[in-house]
């Protein structure tokens, strides 16, 4: 049994997330993610032929700034509905699911906003709750079917006018799974896992920016009643994006993504991620 495969993690970023909103905006940003995964690694072995699988997801993300002793504070609220299709591992059918992902609630806090000298310094708690649809049983599933706690520090930084760079650093941590396993009664585990991300970002006219991104993660092995599965969250991610302001209150972003040097799971060949953001 898989662990969940879908392609929404509330704590995913796209260039720029670094800056806060102004004081006192409400944000909506609606998200489509697909993913091409053609490869499957488990144990050293890698499985290409007759072995992909898609996914298809959707996000509803809703947020509020403010301030607490001139402090910019962000409260979010992030939902998916995701399908997962055509699973396939060297040719044993996986099948095809559809449903809604976990609700995540993520804080954010910058401890230093200069806009002036283009200073940021943040700090994001994520809590996931299994509020998801989750079929005890099934090989794929669009929900955890547990409680998920991340940490997140960021940090971003502007020279030479036009250019931006940004880093962010995740840790990860996961409640059981007591539903899992091929009878829905056993219990899977996952390990701490972590992830850093990279932007170089820069400006090319008034509202117009591209970036280059670098991703990895690590750890997260999974185990099923204390058994490891050999599956983890072990790659690496090239990411290039471009973002377009449409007015001073609606924003789109485009980014797409490709997986390398995958340990313990499915290979994502090509993603794409495209966000739309308005601003009241």
């Amino acid at each position: 049994m898989l662990a969940h495969c879908g392609a929404s993690r509330a704590y995913d970023v796209l260039p720029g997330d670094i800056l806060p909103l102004p004081d006192g905006t409400t944000a909506v940003g609606l998200y489509y993610l697909y993913g091409h995964n053609d490869e499957f690694n488990l144990n050293g072995n890698t499985f290409k032929k007759d072995t992909g699988l898609d996914t298809h997801v959707g996000v509803f993300r809703a947020l509020h700034s403010f301030t607490i002793a001139g402090v910019p504070v962000q409260q979010n609220i992030v939902l998916p509905y995701e399908t997962l299709r055509n699973g396939e591992i060297g040719g044993a059918k996986l099948g095809t699911t559809s449903g809604y992902g976990d609700l995540s609630f993520v804080t954010q806090v910058w401890p230093v906003s200069d806009a002036e000298r283009g200073s940021y310094v943040g700090v994001a708690a994520v809590l996931t709750a299994p509020t998801g649809t989750y079929r005890p049983g099934n090989a794929l599933n669009t929900s955890d079917n547990r409680w998920d706690g991340t940490l997140m520090l960021a940090g971003g930084q502007r020279f030479a006018s036009v250019w931006r760079a940004e880093a962010y650093i995740d840790w990860h941590t996961y409640g059981n799974n007591n539903k899992a396993g091929l009878t829905g009664s056993q219990t899977l585990k996952k390990r701490d896992s972590y992830e850093a991300q990279f932007y170089l970002n820069r400006d090319f006219a008034p509202g117009t920016s591209g970036a280059i991104g670098y991703s990895v993660y690590s750890g997260g092995a999974v185990s099923i009643d204390g058994v490891e599965t050999g599956e983890r969250s072990q790659k690496q991610q090239l990411r290039v994006a471009v973002t377009q302001f449409l007015s001073p209150n609606s924003v789109v972003t485009l980014q797409l993504t490709h997986d390398f040097a995958v340990r313990g799971g499915y290979r994502q060949n090509v993603g794409m991620t495209l966000r739309a953001g308005l601003l009241f």
